[in-house]
């Protein structure tokens, strides 16, 4: 949801390479209605999560299946813009048979909204990594933590 409530943002999921999509809905409390506003490929197939930014302007996508993190700039009448960013992980299990690369999933930003974290199951056992938010003319990630859980 936006941090002023007036749109709800969802996923898509799609067993379609690439098939993925996140969506925008007007949200009507008195009527309890959505209204589809429009919708966006994922950059991933399997997206499970979003997160919207504190500041409205930013929404984090994880794609299950691909491994992978997108960032959408998001317009003032909640409209989803096209992905700027798509974060692919491509680290595997132990066990190929199991698992060939990493599974995200959620997204969700840190209480100070500087940082996205999203867990995986990884390489050797599970995982929480956080992509740092920078801001410049607008934000964008870059990678900065790893923490494996024990």
């Amino acid at each position: 949801m936006s941090p002023d409530g007036k749109y709800i943002y969802a996923c898509t999921e799609s067993k379609t390479k690439n098939g993925g999509s996140v969506s925008s809905f007007e949200f009507n409390p008195r009527k309890k209605s959505l209204t589809f506003i429009n919708s966006q490929k994922s950059g991933g197939e399997n997206p499970v999560y979003v997160s919207a930014h504190s500041n409205g302007k930013w929404l984090i996508a994880g794609n299950y299946t691909e491994g992978s993190t997108s960032v959408y700039p998001l317009s003032e009448n909640g409209k989803i813009e096209p992905y700027t960013q798509n974060f692919q992980f491509s680290e595997g299990s132990i066990d190929p048979d199991r698992q060939d690369r990493a599974h995200i999933h959620s997204t969700v930003f840190s209480p100070d909204f500087t940082h996205v974290f999203y867990p995986t199951w990884g390489r050797i056992r599970s995982e929480l990594t956080a992509l740092m938010l920078i801001k410049t003319n607008h934000y964008s990630l870059q990678k900065s933590l790893l923490y494996r859980l024990p």
